[in-house]
């Protein structure tokens, strides 16, 4: 009996570590990715088309990254809507379309905030 009360609390802090591993790297992979395109949106307003190019590409091998994982542990539109938003945003930017981009960008900015809000590290995210 003395040994199944142990392994259900091993159980239980890992699960609850996991979950709590999972809000941070959430947190802090949409902070960067809202960072990161705080900096494309700042680039294409200056119609830097090298810069906005090469910073969309960027932003786009990371996201790919981090989806992968969040892809792991949750299935949520957003984070398919994120990916399809960075898609736009870079077929505009390669079409040489930067006011476009600039709108779309501003919606991946959007898409990514809306991200932080769903994903919030907060104790009734784990209840």
């Amino acid at each position: 009996m003395m040994k199944r009360g142990i392994i259900i609390l091993v159980l239980f802090a890992a699960m609850l570590g996991l979950l709590v591993w999972l809000q941070i790297y959430m947190s802090d992979t949409m902070n960067t990715m809202l960072y990161k395109t705080e900096m494309l949106e700042k680039a294409l307003a200056e119609e830097d088309y090298e810069l906005s190019l090469a910073l969309c590409k960027e932003l786009e091998a990371y996201w790919e990254r981090q989806e992968a994982v969040l892809a792991m542990f949750i299935e949520h539109n957003e984070i398919e809507d994120i990916g399809k938003q960075l898609r736009y945003t870079l077929a505009h930017i390669e079409k040489g379309d930067l006011p476009v981009a600039l709108i779309e960008c501003k919606m991946l900015a959007h898409r990514i905030i809306m991200g932080l809000y769903l994903f919030n590290f907060d104790l009734q995210n784990i209840i």
